[in-house]
């Protein structure tokens, strides 16, 4: 991960009256940035091979939100974090854009590809991206969407 250019010490963009170096994962382990978009890979292997009626199934019984759109929950936040990698040494956020939502059979698909596009984008990532919410670690942005990932697997796993 790269510090951005200039000053590598100085901390730049806040969040919440925090700088961006000050921003961690939480109380989240470690994890990995390289094997990221290989666990969103696999998840989507998984997607992919379930039945429409298996992707509209809750993910729990008291939940509202079925596999499939817990999927697109996933792929749009994946979406927002390749493109702030993408642009993490830009002045300005870039402008947001819309991940078009798939149909249930082709959410697995849709989350395979921007797997891919982040392996590519990932190598280059400065420390701390744009996000929707502003400039954050991007560790702590894969952190809490692994979280999510790892969550809808085992309630995949277990169907």
């Amino acid at each position: 991960m790269r510090r951005p250019p200039g000053d590598a010490a100085r901390p730049f963009g806040t969040l919440a009256g925090m700088s961006c170096w000050d921003q961690s994962a939480g109380d989240a382990p470690a994890h990995d940035p390289a094997s990221f978009p290989s666990q969103l890979d696999d998840l989507a292997v998984r997607l992919s091979r379930l039945s429409s009626l298996a992707l509209a199934r809750r993910i729990s019984p008291g939940s509202d939100l079925s596999v499939a759109a817990a999927a697109r929950r996933i792929a749009a936040r994946v979406a927002a974090l390749v493109q702030g990698v993408e642009h993490g040494d830009a002045p300005q956020p870039p402008v947001w854009r819309s991940l078009p939502s798939a149909a249930d059979t082709a959410v697995g698909f849709q989350l395979r590809v921007l797997a891919h596009d982040l392996a590519v984008a990932l190598p280059n990532a400065a420390e701390c991206i744009w996000t929707p919410e502003g400039r954050r670690p991007v560790r702590a942005v894969i952190a809490e969407i692994s979280r999510e990932a790892t969550e809808l697997a085992g309630h995949v796993q277990r169907r």
